[in-house]
């Protein structure tokens, strides 16, 4: 204890080799350490695969290369990957739920506008309850607490209406084959 050994050739070590207060490390094989290991630079290149027992957390972003795939469950039934062209979630089993737990938020799908930009095509409100259907980012379908919402031009192979219809600046003729029975007004 307390002396210092100096070699200018290779060491073999057939057993367990305990050093502590180490700074470089150079091995060749498997390094079990007691606590955290810290890489300051350089980064780790690891080939195989690799098994984590606790959490693992980031604080910078963890970057993909194109299609490699995040994989979960124990029979990768949840994968995620994407392409340089396309990008995928796929499930294998059960349902696929997109949740938002926070107080009147929204769940929206959001795509190219046809102008570079990007445009709301669906919408689930959180605080209202609605579920909006929009074209190129204008509504043209909401749910409501009444029943639907249609803005603009509807087109219908069949309309079957039971209850009372409201119909205002409408001009109907026998070649659209429209037969009203019941209150139309």
């Amino acid at each position: 204890s307390g002396s210092t050994a100096t070699f200018t050739g290779n060491v073999s070590i057939g057993g367990t080799l305990t050093y502590e207060d180490v700074t470089n490390v150079d091995s060749i094989g498997l390094i079990t350490a007691r606590n955290g290991v810290q890489v300051d630079s350089g980064g780790i290149d690891v080939t195989g695969n690799s098994t984590f027992r606790s959490d693992v957390s980031f604080t910078s972003t963890a970057k993909f290369d194109d299609n490699v795939q995040l994989r979960f469950g124990n029979n990768n039934d949840f994968k995620v990957r994407g392409s340089s062209t396309d990008q995928y979630v796929q499930i294998s089993t059960g349902n696929l739920y997109v949740i938002n737990d926070a107080d009147d938020g929204n769940v929206q799908i959001l795509t190219d506008n046809g102008s570079g930009g990007t445009a709301t095509y669906f919408r689930a409100h959180g605080s209202t309850g609605e579920v909006n259907l929009y074209h190129y980012g204008s509504e043209k379908f909401a749910t409501k607490s009444y029943g639907i919402q249609v803005t603009g031009h509807t087109e219908t192979d069949t309309l079957n209406v039971s209850g009372i219809s409201t119909f205002a600046g409408v001009n109907v003729s026998n070649e659209f084959g429209v037969a009203v029975s019941g209150v139309s007004t």
